[in-house]
């Protein structure tokens, strides 16, 4: 599965989530323009400690980045005030399971 997004000014926090069947698969990001970059600007990608007590990482996105991370890890992206678009690609990969020879969907 693959979709792009296009955060504008003030674009909202995209809570705190994971996707299905993290053990099986990976999530990506892949920002072909970043719009306005820097801490102050937000947009951010932020992960928790598995408990979610705290936040424990950041990926502040920049032009040709792409950032690859197992799905079950929850993370969620702060709001973004920018003035310029922020474009990124994102994609959920699910693996074969070689003891069944068979795909296994991240999504149902």
């Amino acid at each position: 599965q693959c979709w792009a997004n296009i955060f504008r000014e003030n674009h909202p926090t995209l809570g705190l989530h994971g996707h299905p069947n993290g053990a099986d698969g990976v999530t990506g990001t892949y920002y072909p323009d970043h719009g306005d970059s820097g801490e102050n600007f937000g947009g951010q990608t932020r992960f928790t400690t598995s408990d979610e007590s705290e936040f424990c990482y950041t990926v502040t996105p920049r032009t040709g980045l792409i950032n690859f991370f197992e799905c079950n890890l929850k993370h969620m992206i702060t709001a973004y005030s920018g003035k310029r678009e922020r474009i990124s690609i994102a994609w959920d990969i699910a693996f074969t399971n070689p003891e069944k020879n068979c795909y296994i969907p991240l999504l149902e």
